[in-house]
């Protein structure tokens, strides 16, 4: 009797890897190319934030891009300005502005306006609006993508491994001798016998139902008492204010559809300039526009937290539709395991221990 390899051969492991390699070598390069594009806005930030000088700059032009012009999917707002260095280099820019400058209703200035701009020493055409010159930010972008592309690279190193190291280094064949034909007692040393401790099917059924079940149950409950808490804080401790409507944005969900947003500023009793974003539905988003004014509701604590007045208080129905959905699903787990402990139990009284 000739021994037969059951193993899979190297040709059948380097044809599975292909897939592998080919999508992990174009995430590198598309991971290396944005981990080079990030690494030099860092390296300027932080030869800004190192060579920082403050100037007077004069606003030349703000321009608002709203949106839906030329399909556009969010509002910007742009703003050219020019500024004067030490060495008396007259430097023209633009920026377009960010959360922290609408904060600050620079979205309002005029030409003629100054603002304070942070410029690097070496090379002012380097500079930014505002006095803030912190790098932070970047770098945890440019860390948390540095580690996505050491995940890329590693699984690229590995599926090239897979795919060429078999054929760099094929195995020798030896042809069929007399010395290959030998009984199989002698080739194959006794297997050991191990116990197998052997699970039904209903039971291993049952359990996963009741832990999937029992999950879903308990995230449907903790969201209920979560937004019955917050519908209760929002009608007992919720301040009235009139915000004003300074960007539209849309965008696609992961699931599918799309989801529509309004970045608004407000004032608070306090006197705090607050800007921040309220999901919206389509109709509300197409009857307000920028600069347009808008009642809210928000917390006296974190007046980040924010609702429309038209806001219909109370839970969803697919909110209510998962935690049933849980609860009946970890029911039939618990029946299943009932009825199984149940039979396991009779035939232990028939017939014994």
């Amino acid at each position: 009797m000739t021994k037969k390899s059951h193993r899979p051969s190297a040709k059948k492991k380097a044809s599975s890897s292909p897939f592998t390699f080919g999508a992990s070598a174009l995430g590198l390069c598309a991971g290396t190319f944005v981990l080079a594009l990030l690494g030099y806005f860092d390296y300027q930030a932080h030869l800004l934030a190192s060579e920082a000088r403050v100037a007077t700059a004069t606003v030349t032009k703000n321009v608002l891009h709203p949106f839906g012009l030329d399909r556009r999917e969010r509002t910007v707002y742009e703003v050219d300005y020019v500024f004067t260095a030490a060495d008396g280099t007259r430097i023209e820019s633009k920026e377009a502005l960010d959360d922290a400058a609408l904060a600050r209703g620079w979205d309002l200035l005029k030409q003629g306006d100054t603002i304070p701009v942070a410029y690097a020493a070496g090379n002012p055409q380097n500079n930014k609006m505002g006095k803030d010159t912190s790098t932070t930010t970047l770098d945890l972008i440019l860390i948390g993508f540095s580690v996505i592309w050491l995940v890329l690279a590693t699984i690229a190193v590995a599926a090239a491994r897979r795919r060429w190291l078999p054929h760099a280094a094929p195995r020798s064949r030896r042809s069929k001798t007399a010395t290959d034909v030998v009984p199989a007692a002698e080739t194959d040393p006794p297997r050991p016998v191990v116990a197998k401790a052997s699970v039904s099917g209903p039971t291993l059924f049952g359990t996963l139902l009741l832990l999937f079940g029992a999950g879903f149950l308990l995230i449907g409950v903790a969201n209920l008492v979560g937004k019955r808490a917050a519908d209760r804080a929002f009608r007992t401790e919720g301040k009235g204010a009139t915000a004003i409507v300074l960007t539209k944005k849309t965008g696609i969900r992961k699931g599918g559809g799309r989801w529509y947003s309004l970045g608004i500023r407000f004032t608070t009793d306090e006197g705090k300039s607050v800007v921040t974003d309220i999901d919206v539905d389509l109709p509300t988003l197409s009857s307000l526009y920028e600069h347009y004014p808008i009642k809210i509701i928000y917390m006296h604590q974190d007046p980040t937290q924010i609702r429309l007045p038209t806001y219909q208080a109370g839970s969803p129905r697919a909110l209510w539709f998962f935690t049933a959905l849980g609860g009946v699903i970890a029911t039939g787990g618990a029946v299943m395991l009932g009825f199984v402990l149940s039979d396991a139990k009779r035939k232990r009284l028939l017939h014994g221990p």
